[in-house]
């Protein structure tokens, strides 16, 4: 199976386990919410990282998957406050997108 068939076939959960595993084994304190609905957290992305000097937030969407409607909202104003977010697919993983936001290849 070529890249992107595999992009196509990559779950949300694959492609977490796949970026924070990678971004631990950097050195990347990864913080996951799980359940953003039941931690009073609605519309935050799926993690935060942070390896100073340097920290974003990541949020994981399979290749069709879209925001939810908090998330459409939250996310512009987080960007707005400074914060950086990214949205990652799994193409993002395959392409080694991913790898330069760590730091593994330049940016």
């Amino acid at each position: 199976m070529n890249k992107a068939g595999l992009a196509v076939t990559m779950t949300e959960a694959q492609l977490e386990e796949a970026v924070e595993g990678m971004a631990r084994i950097l050195g990347w304190d990864v913080r996951h919410i799980r359940d953003s609905r039941r931690q009073n957290a609605e519309g935050l992305p799926d993690a935060f990282l942070i390896r100073p000097p340097v920290s974003f937030w990541m949020e994981f969407k399979t290749e069709k998957g879209t925001l939810t409607a908090t998330q459409k909202y939250l996310i512009p104003r987080m960007q707005a406050a400074g914060q950086t977010v990214y949205i990652i697919r799994p193409g993002d993983w395959l392409s080694g997108r991913v790898e330069a936001m760590l730091g593994v290849r330049e940016f």
